[in-house]
């Protein structure tokens, strides 16, 4: 991965068309975007958060049409922005089938996938992408039984 280029960018803006991006090609999936109703500054790398955010919405666009609701709901990703005082929280949670409770301690690493198709990388750089920005990526279940994904980012990313 190439070195983080740091910049004054609006979080609520990459996520908002990152989301719309994924809402224009699946519109058989509901996405919902919670964001602050102001701009939230902050100085990352854009093309890199973009590509976080990318990686993630279509991570889990990807979970839900490779395991459709049996129950015939439609499928749901919130993509979700928080801003405090001491940092930064970006979650994507959906409503698929969840990670996996085999292996899931390898999803970070570089070339393991879970899935038919797929390199394994998506997670990896996200990982690493998190990481250059001073921040924490952490995997969990979300309370609709499909994936919780959330980054945390101290209020400066800034090396």
């Amino acid at each position: 991965m190439p070195e983080p280029v740091f910049g004054q960018e609006n979080l609520v803006e990459l996520c908002s068309q990152a989301l719309f991006l994924q809402r224009e090609a699946n519109p058989d999936i509901q996405f919902n975007l919670v964001v602050p109703p102001k701009p939230v500054l902050w100085l990352c790398d854009q093309q890199q958060i973009g590509q976080v955010l990318t990686n993630l919405l279509q991570n889990a666009v990807n979970a839900i049409i490779e395991k459709p609701q049996q129950d015939g709901e439609p499928g749901k990703i919130q993509l979700t922005l928080t801003d405090t005082d001491d940092g930064i929280k970006i979650a994507i949670e959906d409503n698929g089938p969840g990670f996996p409770s085999h292996g899931r301690e390898h999803l970070l690493e570089p070339y393991y996938t879970t899935r038919r198709k797929g390199t394994g990388l998506g997670l990896a750089i996200v990982a690493k992408i998190a990481t250059d920005h001073r921040g924490q990526l952490i995997l969990g279940d979300s309370i609709t039984g499909g994936a919780f994904v959330s980054l945390v980012f101290p209020r400066t990313a800034a090396k």
